[in-house]
């Protein structure tokens, strides 16, 4: 399991990296260009990640042109829309949000970050592995 974690706060960072660091390869970037290198480079090299976290405020490019910028990377493969997205943000405008999570493959969260919201996004995302119990 792969997982790309583009976040830019170090407490969030190091949750994430103890939730998910026994279960998977993570990569951290810390801005929004970063991370799209990144997954261009992946893919490129025949790769994808399963799980992509994203901070909706990064900066060079914002959580939601990340997002586009990872769906058109992928357009025209064997993995379009198999990465499932998580976007953490600091308030909810749903308005905005509908428009780009239309798939069950993107889900969202508000930040501050707390453990167990993240592991209900993850099961509902019905990633292959199983986090509460540390298995897969």
């Amino acid at each position: 399991m792969n997982i790309l974690i583009a976040e830019k706060e170090e407490a969030s960072k190091e949750m994430l990296s103890n939730l998910f660091s026994q279960h998977a390869k993570c990569k951290f970037v810390s801005d929004g260009l970063e991370a799209v290198e990144d997954i261009k480079a992946s893919i490129n090299k025949g790769n994808f990640y399963d799980l992509i976290f994203i901070d909706y405020d990064l900066s060079r490019m914002n959580g939601i042109q990340v997002l586009k910028s990872l769906r058109k990377c992928e357009q025209g493969t064997n993995i379009f829309g198999k990465t499932k997205v998580i976007l953490a943000l600091d308030s909810l405008d749903v308005t905005e949000l509908m428009r780009f999570f239309s798939t069950t493959h993107e889900k969202f969260i508000i930040k501050p970050l707390d453990e167990n919201q993240v592991l209900r996004v993850v099961k509902e995302l019905q990633l292959p592995f199983n986090l509460e119990n540390n298995s897969y």
